[in-house]
């Protein structure tokens, strides 16, 4: 489920809202994709983008679990 609107109204707020709180061209934007409820324990970050790149990488795999860049 998208969960972007939980950033529109607090940049708008705060006057940021020409440069922040949606994924679109010319705006800041940094990521956290979720592998569930970002609120829920048992969620991990499974990828984290800021800056348009890709700066932690959750793998299931045994052997490594988070992969950072």
């Amino acid at each position: 489920m998208w969960q972007g609107h939980r950033t529109v109204n607090p940049d708008a707020v705060l006057g940021l809202d020409d440069r922040a709180g949606a994924l679109r061209p010319g705006l800041d934007g940094d990521v956290v994709l979720w592998s569930g409820d970002p609120l829920d324990v048992m969620s991990r970050a499974l990828r984290v983008l800021i800056d348009g790149r890709e700066v932690c990488h959750y793998d299931d795999r045994p052997d490594k679990k988070v992969k950072n860049g």
